[in-house]
């Protein structure tokens, strides 16, 4: 059997999943071809053999990298596909294999598949271990289901196991998303009870529950303040007791999410990012959101007391202080600093200083929105398809002007064959229309083009079944990457 080696084979073998599965299931079927799933005509339209070159997995380890470099691309939406698929091959599934999908369902904010693996692992007779409950947790954490966290928690320390470090840490996340103080010092006493120490996760999801707590009070900051000051006190003390007790530090995939929920979905964390200073960047974060440019400066004066540098990450959250108070000039001088500066920057760093010049759509903040997006290419930056239609939508609602800032957005993602979103797309087009621009124009036209076909994926489905002679669609030769999953119903229908 052939390997799997890329997304787009793994789809194109993924298409053939239902074919594969009635091969296996209806013994009437010829042993020469495969018979469409129920409903159908009941055409013949691919043999097994070629559903058994295009398969990308046969064993326990082949899946296991599969789902790990699935994990890797982000695409958690794939993960139950691949378990079906495994359970249909005849392959058991191990304990490190629920280990890499519940993490990539966390990791996704995958909630429902979190608790389906959960269930089945526990079904197959495999004992959950104090990791395994920890990506449970986080996962309900992120999800913003706090009382099924802690349900999750009571039920670890029923079952015997002993909660550790990033047991509570996830705990701790769960609180700052929902933004509930008193349980966040709770879990802080029962860390104490056990013995552990606090370190700089624990600090920074005290910060985000101070945060997010509702309603905001006057002396929100002046308590985060505090809580940046005291893990400097205790942030010694915490590297000697660790050496002490050799208590172990938290998993690289707790480490990652944890940094997501401190920095924002979507922030570049391996780039520009010194985890050292989580805490101020948690600090710098919660000031940003609240607006309070009194504060960022007050916690930039702090990091400039203990000699610390501030990266990529702070600069922006300074940017979007100075940009909340209407101080566009202060930003930019603060980002053309950071940049002669000669310290490493990333993209975030420029989404945030374009979108900021774009705010109030005037002459100036355009014309530096562009400025410093050709600079944005000749530092080797380029935009993905998330952030390119964010800020294609953002600059399309430009209500007067010339446009050009939107159009030169467009025109980086076409050059490098990116697809914006229908939401983008659409605001682009609107945009164009607003405009004295005739309907025959090539750039509406290439608009309109890329709005009829909703997916590449859908215009290469339609191709694959024209080739078979076969009208219409069915789910079962539905690209993965084209379905939706919280739009469809719990029960998923089996071939």
């Amino acid at each position: 059997m052939a390997s799997w080696r890329s997304l787009r084979g793994f789809r194109q073998a993924r298409t053939l999943f239902s074919g594969r599965a009635a091969s296996k299931r209806l013994s009437h079927c010829s042993g020469s071809s495969i018979r469409d799933g129920p409903g159908t005509t009941g055409r013949c339209y691919a043999t097994a053999s070629v559903a058994a070159v295009n398969t990308y997995a046969n064993d326990l380890d082949s899946y296991n990298k599969a789902l790990q470099t699935l994990n890797f691309k982000r695409r958690h939406y794939l993960l139950r596909d691949v378990y079906d698929e495994m359970l249909v091959d005849g392959v058991q599934p191990g304990p490190a294999t629920f280990h890499l999908l519940l993490s990539g369902c966390m990791k996704g904010s995958r909630l429902q598949d979190t608790m389906f693996f959960f269930e089945q692992m526990r079904t197959m007779g495999i004992i959950p271990d104090v990791a395994t409950y920890s990506l449970v947790i986080a996962a309900c954490g992120k999800c913003n289901q706090l009382s099924r966290a802690f349900r999750v928690g009571e039920e670890m320390e029923a079952s015997g196991v002993q909660p550790k470090l990033e047991t509570f840490v996830a705990l701790l996340s769960a609180c700052g998303v929902a933004g509930d103080t008193d349980k966040a010092f709770e879990i802080l006493r029962r860390m104490t009870t056990y013995g552990i120490t606090f370190n700089e996760y624990c600090y920074s999801a005290l910060i985000a529950a101070y945060k997010n707590r509702k309603p905001i009070q006057p002396d929100t900051f002046d308590k985060i303040y505090e809580i940046v000051k005291k893990s400097k006190a205790l942030a010694s003390e915490d590297l000697r007791a660790r050496a002490a007790t050799g208590e172990a530090e938290i998993s690289t995939d707790l480490q990652d999410e944890f940094c997501s929920l401190i920095t924002g979905e979507g922030q570049m964390r391996r780039g520009a990012f010194n985890r050292r200073m989580l805490v101020y960047h948690s600090a710098l974060r919660a000031a940003a959101d609240l607006k309070n440019l009194e504060g960022l400066k007050k916690i930039c004066e702090m990091m400039v007391t203990d000699r610390l540098f501030p990266d990529a990450f702070c600069v922006s959250q300074l940017i979007r202080g100075y940009v909340a108070a209407g101080d566009t000039e202060s930003a930019l001088e603060c980002f053309n600093k950071h940049i002669n500066s000669g310290r490493p920057v990333n993209l975030d760093l420029y989404m945030v200083m374009i979108q900021g010049a774009m705010t109030n759509y005037t002459p100036a903040g355009m014309t530096t929105a562009k400025k410093l997006l050709r600079q944005l290419e000749e530092k080797g930056f380029y935009l993905n398809p998330k952030v390119g239609s964010d800020m294609l939508a953002f600059a399309s609602k430009e209500p007067e002007g010339d446009f050009t800032t939107a159009n030169l957005i467009w025109d980086m993602m076409m050059r490098k064959s990116l697809r914006p979103t229908r939401l983008a797309s659409q605001a682009y087009l609107d945009g164009l229309q607003g405009r004295e621009i005739p309907d025959d124009d090539p750039r509406i036209a290439s608009v309109k083009a890329a709005l009829k076909t909703s997916s590449p994926f859908m215009a290469e489905l339609q191709q694959q079944q024209q080739q078979r002679g076969r009208v219409g669609f069915r789910p079962g030769n539905v690209p993965l990457s084209m379905i939706n999953r919280r739009q469809q119903p719990a029960q998923r229908p089996r071939v």
